[in-house]
């Protein structure tokens, strides 16, 4: 699945890329905690064969469920506010609210962080339904994070039901660790039945790090 996937996102996306004539694109990136969202909206332009990003604003709402406030940045300036949002669809709501009062609703993808995706994930996915089931049978290997992610993705995809929804995975970055070394010494039977192996956690920023640390040791080379 995830190879077909991975090519159903490719496909699926094929209007939101990038070429050298394109003009800045933006997108809604969104972190969906247990008890808050965070969110980014940024800007996105090709330049130098590399898709280039600036965070225009950002901000979240926190205590959902509870007296919730919505935090904002944007430049310098930062702002804090009440609201009502008793659950996350209500917090995505919020959110949609706030970029149509700002005029920021040209956006071209809504981009989530789920911390597992299992096995199944080797890279980013367009979420389905199928997709979305697949992060649903990873609850418990996440039990806390997984079901936050998926109140904060069925939130954005009602608050932007137009536009591709899209999911990075904390776990994907270290799906090329061999068997050799992500399978524990546990009976058979844990490791096909209930997935218990060694998965990695902060992939994104690890790619991130990797990323930088190797543009900056092949520099001018």
């Amino acid at each position: 699945y995830s190879s077909e996937i991975k090519d159903r996102t490719r496909k699926n996306l094929s209007a939101a890329a990038f070429s050298t004539n394109d003009n800045i694109k933006r997108g809604l990136v969104v972190n969906s905690g247990i008890h808050d969202v965070r969110y980014g909206v940024l800007d996105m332009w090709f330049e130098g064969g590399e898709v280039k990003a600036k965070e225009i604003l950002s901000g979240k709402i926190e205590k959902i469920g509870g007296h919730s406030l919505l935090n904002v940045k944007g430049g310098q300036v930062i702002k804090k506010e009440a609201i009502e949002a008793p659950d996350h669809e209500a917090a995505l709501d919020c959110i949609y609210t706030l970029l149509k009062e700002r005029r920021m609703l040209d956006l071209v993808f809504v981009g989530h962080r789920v911390v597992h995706g299992g096995a199944d994930f080797e890279g980013p996915a367009l979420l389905d339904e199928k997709a979305l089931s697949i992060i649903e049978k990873n609850i418990p290997l996440a039990p806390l994070h997984n079901p936050a992610a998926l109140k904060g993705i069925r939130g954005a995809i009602k608050a932007f039901p137009e536009l591709p929804q899209i999911a990075v995975f904390d776990t994907a970055f270290h799906m090329s660790i061999p068997q050799e070394s992500h399978r524990y010494a546990v009976p058979k039977e844990l490791y096909t039945q209930q997935g218990v192996r060694k998965y990695g956690f902060h992939g994104t920023s690890y790619g991130f790090v990797l990323d930088k640390v190797t543009r900056h040791a092949f520099e001018g080379h």
